[in-house]
């Protein structure tokens, strides 16, 4: 790793105090990137009273390697059960620059693969580059009011490349050109999909803040996620092709209690390509009972850390209050329908543990005019 880029990453101001505090989390800072063993600092006489601040970092082996195994399991206790799990390898440190390749394979209800190779541009330039190839097999459920009529089966490849520009350990913007080809056929029933393959060039813009303390349980920070790709040629079933989306999430706590805001918005093509239903958005639903080329979810839900109690940090969300809709809206396969368009509303509670093995939640929950359901939950749904 070159000393710029260590240096670029402590961010410790050049003739300026610093106090031991300021010290720490540059070290931290710097040990955060994964690419040391140990970080260590010391403080050294400079000239005119002054101290030499040096930073002593251990570097693991060029073209080390990490695993990552992960997964997630969802029940209903009744007749909805679905499982995904997740393996994943890197290699880091592949040249002088800090190249890293990234290689992910995903079973079970989606079937996902992806490689991307990460690039910075330089040593102290926040800029990388990020060729990538991806791809992902998902079912959804077509419904006539509240009964499932069909299953369809969506199949995506996507070539891409990004260039992106790092904010200062906050996320990252960047810019993106390739290729998206869409595959969508039936798999249980006769409602046949207007559509079967469609493939085009695409450009796009992505946009990533996130400054949450945790994943599953926030209790400070924001998280931004924005993305877009638009093509002049049929990836779904329009001549306006373009898929798009944004999400946010902030929370606000006083004390042990946390309260959390979600929100999304979601554009596309590509009909199915949103979903809602289950422990995790609008319980009370199987996954997937609404999916369709539009989404519009909002979330509001209060949270207590109940570890002054219990020897373990377990979060008790008190309550959730959610909104959503989901819906097609492409040539061939529109909702016209207002009950299709209509708000769905759900409230529930849960307990989660952030374990060893990752976030285990039990939630019960209901929405209105449809069912009530408990579920078991355990890790991120991809």
């Amino acid at each position: 790793m070159p000393p710029e880029r260590i240096v670029e990453r402590a961010a410790v101001p050049s003739g300026r105090a610093a106090d031991r505090e300021r010290l720490d989390d540059a070290a931290r800072t710097v040990w955060a990137d994964g690419y040391f063993d140990s970080v260590v600092y010391r403080l050294d006489p400079g000239p005119d009273g002054s101290a030499a601040l040096v930073i002593e970092p251990k570097e693991k082996r060029a073209g080390y390697s990490s695993v990552r195994l992960g997964g997630s399991l969802e029940t209903d206790f009744d007749s909805v059960s679905t499982y995904n799990l997740l393996f994943a390898h890197s290699w880091h440190l592949l040249n002088a620059w800090g190249g890293e390749w990234r290689n992910e394979i995903q079973v079970g209800d989606k079937q996902r693969f992806l490689s991307e190779f990460y690039q910075p541009l330089g040593t102290t330039l926040p800029l990388f580059v990020q060729p990538s190839i991806s791809y992902e097999r998902m079912r959804f459920d077509r419904y006539s009011g509240h009964e499932a009529v069909a299953q369809w089966r969506s199949t995506f490849v996507d070539a891409e490349v990004l260039l992106g520009w790092e904010l200062a350990r906050l996320g990252y913007a960047g810019l993106s050109a390739g290729w998206l080809s869409s595959h969508t056929d039936i798999e249980i029933g006769r409602d046949q999909p207007p559509w079967r393959r469609k493939s085009a060039p695409y450009i796009g813009a992505e946009l990533m803040l996130d400054t949450l303390d945790s994943v599953s349980f926030p209790t400070e920070g924001m998280r931004l996620q924005g993305s877009g790709k638009r093509s002049n040629q049929a990836v779904g079933l329009t001549e306006s092709n373009y898929m798009f989306g944004i999400n946010a999430l902030v929370p606000f706590s006083v004390g042990r209690w946390t309260s959390v805001f979600e929100g999304e918005i979601g554009r596309s093509s590509v009909a199915g390509m949103y979903q809602l239903g289950g422990a995790g958005r609008m319980p009370g639903v199987p996954y997937g009972r609404w999916s369709g080329s539009r989404l519009e979810y909002a979330k509001a839900s209060l949270m207590r850390n109940v570890s002054d109690w219990m020897p373990i940090r377990v979060p008790v969300w008190i309550g959730g209050l959610e909104a959503g809709r989901a819906w097609n809206d492409v040539h061939g396969l529109s909702s016209n329908v207002e009950n299709e368009r209509a708000w769905a509303k759900s409230v529930s509670a849960s307990i989660g543990v952030d374990s060893l093995i990752g976030p285990i939640f039990l939630v019960v929950g209901r929405t209105k005019g449809e069912g009530t359901s408990i579920y078991f939950r355990w890790g991120y749904r991809q």
